[in-house]
């Protein structure tokens, strides 16, 4: 009988609606983190850059973590305008910090982009909570609009240690892995890499094109099998539900 084992690279906090679907599919879900996240090395840096706000005319969360991060500086700046990467990270605007984005990227950075620049025109200031390994913020796009992008270091990604990530994936043999991002796709494959892992057997998907494009320019690795559209859990849900219909 064929192993139908999802690996999805990510904390364990997928809701049963996502995972029911799946599971009518004969689909076992099994989740491993590979990232954790310190947000304290970098609360002076975050706290120094609301201190020093001025005539920013909003703030960009690019993540859920930058929304826990504002939340622990226990700063108020909801008088500016919130734009946001996903609706993940709109989702955690609202439960953390009590207000929905005014502004939406569904499908990435780039796209966000596009929606600031046509909200607000060109020119003008914005900050950025980003963490030590970003890597998605489209400069180009802001510089063409002479739009002034302030990015705030707020939080550190750490890689889980290999050996309780090794600890975690013994004895399971996936049909697919699923990643969320492309420092999961760096931690997951440094970690694999003696373990005689056969990715050529595992399908592999991608939460977004960011981490899509990390899963095909990695050597081990090399393609991205699905990515949605929208580049949120709702969309990523409907490719592995295609898919996996049919396969």
């Amino acid at each position: 009988m064929q192993n139908k084992t999802l690996l999805f690279f990510r904390n364990p906090d997928l809701s049963q609606d996502f995972i029911s679907p799946l599971e009518q599919l004969g689909l076992s879900i099994i989740c491993i983190p590979v990232l954790e996240f310190d947000y304290i090395k970098y609360e002076p840096n975050l706290r120094a850059a609301i201190h020093e706000l001025s005539n920013e005319k909003g703030i960009i969360f690019p993540s859920p973590r930058a929304v826990i991060a504002l939340s622990r500086s226990n700063q108020d700046l909801r008088h500016l305008k919130w734009y946001a990467v996903g609706e993940s990270t709109a989702k955690a605007c609202l439960e953390i910090l009590g207000k929905t984005p005014e502004v939406i990227g569904t499908r990435g950075a780039a796209e966000l982009a596009d929606k600031i620049i046509e909200d607000q025109g060109p020119g003008g200031s914005f900050i950025y909570l980003g963490g030590d390994n970003q890597s998605t913020l489209p400069h180009e796009k802001y510089q063409k609009a002479e739009i002034t992008i302030k990015e705030v270091c707020c939080y550190s990604t750490i890689p889980v240690g290999k050996e309780s990530f090794l600890n975690s994936i013994q004895n399971i043999q996936p049909i697919g892995c699923v990643f969320f991002s492309p420092s999961g796709v760096k931690t997951a494959t440094k970690h694999l890499a003696d373990q005689n892992w056969n990715w050529g057997a595992v399908k592999t998907f991608a939460i977004g094109d960011t981490t899509a494009t990390a899963l095909r320019n990695n050597s081990e690795i090399a393609r991205c099998d699905g990515v949605p559209t929208e580049f949120n859990l709702e969309g990523l849900k409907q490719v592995l539900i295609d898919y996996f219909s049919h396969n």
